[in-house]
């Protein structure tokens, strides 16, 4: 086998990430929805939508405020968004499996879901939820763990 040619391929071959998503990450995008761009502008963020990372049954999804309160495969989720492109945060540290679980109970649970997902509250608090971690990603309270573009 030709060596250079080898050498050459591992120096030109693009860098393979290994993101294990994560109960707890969060995940930003540029939404194609029409709202993106005044999301962007009114938070001053590169991005315009967020979701939480929550694995089921070993999957991960992601959990999103889209109208209701919902559930959405991750791998759709970022096909919805822009390009494709997306940045997913995490805790320093990341969260341990007792506050992944509770996380887990806490978005699963029928009481809280029922009350999130309640007209009035959902507007409100969505948005805060959006504002929360855009000024999260902002302030660098969260370091990056993974970036595609």
């Amino acid at each position: 086998m030709n060596h250079g040619l080898l050498i050459f391929n591992l120096l030109v071959a693009a860098p393979v990430f290994a993101w294990e998503p994560q109960t707890g990450d969060i995940i930003f995008q540029v939404s194609r929805a029409s709202q993106s761009r005044a999301i962007q502008l009114a938070t001053h963020s590169d991005y315009s939508h967020t979701g939480i990372v929550v694995m089921r049954n070993s999957e991960p999804y992601v959990f999103e405020a889209i109208g209701p309160v919902a559930y959405t495969p991750l791998q759709k989720w970022i096909a919805q968004g822009k390009d494709g492109r997306y940045i997913v945060r995490r805790v320093r540290g990341g969260l341990s499996s007792p506050q992944q679980q509770k996380l887990k109970c806490r978005f699963l649970s029928n009481t809280d879901f029922d009350f999130i997902c309640s007209p009035n509250y959902l507007l409100k608090h969505s948005i805060c939820t959006l504002l929360l971690s855009i000024r999260l990603y902002s302030h660098h309270v969260l370091p990056i763990i993974y970036d595609i573009y």
